[in-house]
């Protein structure tokens, strides 16, 4: 191979590490970023048993409304 071809390839290679070092750099931050906005929102509950109420209560009215 010609020092020219070297030349180029490992100009290549080292513009590819330099892009590939940024975008690993741009998504911890992103990460980051989204880390810190989930960690602002309120808990959200694991079970809800009003929610299991509301819904037996609208069956048990269509329930109701199917018999003649």
């Amino acid at each position: 191979m010609s020092a020219a071809v070297i030349a180029l390839v490992s100009i290549v290679l080292v513009a590819l590490g330099l892009v590939v070092r940024r975008v690993r750099r741009a998504w911890v931050a992103a990460s980051a970023r989204v880390d810190a906005a989930l960690a602002q929102l309120p808990p959200v509950p694991a079970h809800d048993a009003s929610w299991d109420r509301l819904r037996q209560a609208v069956r048990d009215e269509q329930q109701k409304g199917e018999q003649p």
